[in-house]
């Protein structure tokens, strides 16, 4: 083969793939978020009508609560009760399928809630929440330094650099991964967490009830009512190949972990191929907050 055409033919391929490369990765929408505190929230528009909704993997279905419901002109087809981090059942309204425009992304939600959501410590712009359908039908990357989203079609998308991958588990729109938990020298569990970015704590587990500077403290502060709980300090907690010291968490049955963990990473939640990607930021090894007084 003539030298110099097999220079070009090789330039050419090269240029093809990093095109195709740049391709796979350009086709996405950005999300610019509204940070207070370790929460994130996005606009959203329903009917044409803008609120800012929460971003709570956490929730299994879309959640508006009654100034949505109005303003959006919304159809109330049936009632119940769920349950949230609270104590007690938590009423209810069911509502038609809806639409939620975020930029360019139309997620449909077709099993929305209609529920007050003014008892859960969001601030009272917040009157809805993000929750599993978005997650489900895109890749998703939440970036909580820069205060964004990216979202990808599934099959656009390819794992990013320098992140660490940990299985994702998805049961009945829940996602799920494995921690390593030591509560002590001598007591170690390995657990499945509930991933739940509508969460503020870092990791959620009863086992932190044999840690140490346990005490009694007040949990739930979402949906349902207060009670009093426990809160400890876990000796570790290791995520795939990370290991943090000194963590505190609640002692709750339902085992979660939250933004107080995911602030620590840019998380690429890869629902539709199961796995979650974790590239550690500046936050990676700052100490965790001492446990509330209260």
């Amino acid at each position: 083969m003539n030298r110099r055409f097999h220079s070009a033919a090789v330039a050419c391929l090269a240029v093809s793939m990093l095109a195709h490369a740049v391709r796979a990765q350009a086709h996405h929408v950005v999300l610019k978020a509204r940070k207070v505190g370790k929460s994130l929230y996005l606009p959203v528009e329903i009917n044409g009508k803008p609120f800012w909704f929460a971003v709570d993997s956490g929730a299994y279905q879309g959640v508006v609560d009654p100034l949505v419901a109005k303003e959006a002109g919304l159809k109330v087809i049936g009632e119940g009760t769920v349950q949230g981090t609270g104590q007690g059942d938590v009423p209810v309204k069911h509502l038609a399928r809806l639409t939620m425009r975020m930029g360019a992304l139309n997620i449909v939600v077709a099993e929305p809630f209609l529920i007050d959501l003014s008892g859960t410590g969001n601030p009272g712009w917040m009157h809805g929440l993000i929750g599993a359908e978005l997650f489900e039908n895109y890749v998703v990357e939440m970036d909580f330094d820069r205060s964004q989203f990216r979202v990808f079609g599934p099959d656009e998308f390819s794992p990013p650099k320098k992140a660490e991958s940990i299985p994702l588990v998805v049961e009945n729109h829940r996602f799920f991964i494995e921690a390593t938990l030591d509560a002590s020298e001598t007591r170690t569990v390995t657990h499945r967490l509930r991933v739940d970015t509508g969460s503020e704590d870092s990791v959620a587990d009863e086992v932190v009830k044999e840690g140490t500077n346990v005490h009694e403290t007040t949990l739930g502060n979402g949906l349902g009512a207060n009670y009093k709980g426990y809160s400890g300090v876990f000796k570790a907690v290791r995520l795939g190949p990370f290991t943090f010291h000194d963590v505190w968490g609640p002692a709750v049955p339902y085992p979660g972990i939250g933004m107080e963990m995911f602030r620590r990473f840019v998380v690429t939640f890869d629902v539709p191929h199961r796995k979650l990607y974790l590239r550690p930021n500046k936050h990676i090894g700052e100490p965790f907050p001492s446990p509330p007084t209260q």
